[in-house]
């Protein structure tokens, strides 16, 4: 595991702020399941909490939409800005991070500054990326289902009780935001396969460390693809599953630089 990395600041403030948005996303769920049982008469309320209740469940919303922006327009950018100068002076011992540069981030030390010590890196990025993205897939599955179900049926009875359309209208907003999310995950996961599959194909050249002026403008493209996927995406790892599998990816990683012959 890492000892220190310049955008791992960062990185802690936007879990910090996605925690906030766990909390604001229960708290709408619940007023969502209030409103429906309004609608349907189960819960009787007076017509001026009920009106509280749905200012507060937009107000919510509209929140949980500016602290997306919030992450996904200023913070994961300059996170994603730390990491790519990092990567280039670990690299190629440029200092475009003077005072603080990662340590142990990347585990390839052994090997010359250069071109293909860029390749291996990436090698390396795209394995963890890939192992962590697949494993995030299935919890954001379960969940992006339940919440398409649940939303749904709150709509349904919206609808059949005269429900506040604008309420509605966030509802589905909602929705699409997470299924979104989920589809996102998933199409980044497909990409960084093939990514990690050209890199395989790339690696499996046993002449690769000698002739690697030839592949340089390859290794420079997907290193750009994977770049600009992170990107598109604005997906943060889970730093828990990380930490959980991060000792089999250490061993899953230095099987790769034996098979590979990487030194």
């Amino acid at each position: 595991m890492y000892k220190k990395a310049p955008q791992a600041t960062i990185f802690d403030l936007i879990r910090q702020i996605q925690r906030v948005q766990r909390y604001v996303f229960y708290a709408i769920l619940l007023l969502s399941v209030i409103s429906s049982l309004v609608a349907v008469k189960i819960i009787i309320l007076p017509e001026s909490l009920n009106n509280l209740k749905d200012i507060i469940f937009i107000c919510l919303t509209l929140f949980l939409f500016i602290l997306t922006g919030i992450i996904d327009y200023y913070l994961l950018p300059g996170a994603d800005r730390k990491t790519r100068c990092d990567f280039f002076d670990n690299a190629f011992g440029t200092k475009f991070i003077t005072s603080e540069s990662s340590e142990e981030y990347y585990t390839n030390d052994e090997l010359e500054k250069g071109i293909y010590k860029m390749a291996v890196n990436l090698f390396e990025s795209v394995l963890y990326t890939l192992t962590i993205s697949k494993q995030m897939i299935i919890r954001r599955a379960i969940f992006s289902a339940f919440l398409f179900t649940f939303l749904i049926v709150l709509a349904f009875y919206g609808i059949k009780d005269s429900y506040s359309f604008f309420i509605l209208l966030l509802q589905a907003m909602l929705s699409s935001y997470f299924i979104g999310g989920f589809l996102k995950l998933l199409i980044f996961v497909i990409k960084n396969n093939s990514y990690f599959e050209e890199l395989q194909h790339l690696f499996a050249n046993d002449a690769l460390k000698a002739k690697i002026i030839e592949h340089e403008a390859q290794i420079i493209r997907l290193y750009a693809d994977y770049e600009s996927n992170k990107g598109w995406a604005n997906i943060v790892l889970s730093n828990k599953i990380y930490k959980k599998i991060n000792p089999k990816l250490m061993e899953e990683w230095n099987g790769i630089k034996i098979k590979y012959n990487i030194n």
